[in-house]
């Protein structure tokens, strides 16, 4: 699925990816993240609709992930890193009612170019009742996660997942530029 494919990289935030050319791309240096969509339309969505395909990354000093998870948390295992934002996004559903997630299986240590990373997948669906399979990932490097979130309609998952996995599967991460 990686024909068509153009390659990225940001000093900046400190990652290289591939993703399909067609698709859209927003970086946001400040607050240290990157969303990719299958169409610039799904970028300007303010109304966090699930439709299309899209992937999130947010990238953390793994400073700040021990400050999130407190002592406890071991800050050098991808599993226990994917097991506190599954609870921050299941709890944020909850709480505000924009998307609801629902684990549907046990997070799961892999890697990913080299990298410490694990997954999780999960359903969501938002107040109109759209649904869609979502993939949780941390990827690790020495001092940084990358959180990744991406997803696609339940009724175009089979069809998009191969392309959403092609793009996580590139992901390299660097040490940013300035730190």
């Amino acid at each position: 699925p990686t024909a068509g494919f153009i390659d990225f990289s940001t000093d900046v935030l400190g990652v290289a990816l591939s993703y399909p050319e067609a698709w859209a791309i927003e970086i946001d240096e400040v607050s240290q993240e990157l969303n990719l969509a299958s169409s610039e339309e799904i970028l300007a969505d303010e109304q966090d609709d699930i439709e299309g395909e899209i992937l999130n990354v947010l990238f953390l000093d793994r400073e700040l992930l021990s400050m999130l998870g407190g002592e406890e948390l071991d800050a050098d295992d991808p599993v226990a890193i994917l097991n506190l934002f599954v609870d921050l996004f299941v709890e944020a559903g909850e709480t505000e009612q924009d998307i609801t997630l629902t684990v549907t299986e046990e997070p799961t240590a892999v890697t990913v170019n080299g990298q410490d990373a694990a997954q999780v997948l999960a359903d969501a669906s938002d107040a109109e009742g759209d649904t869609a399979v979502m993939k949780i990932l941390v990827i690790l490097s020495d001092e940084r996660a990358a959180i990744v979130l991406s997803g696609s309609e339940v009724s175009e998952e089979e069809q998009n997942r191969p392309v959403l996995d092609a793009i996580e599967n590139s992901i390299t991460l660097s040490t940013p530029v300035g730190e």
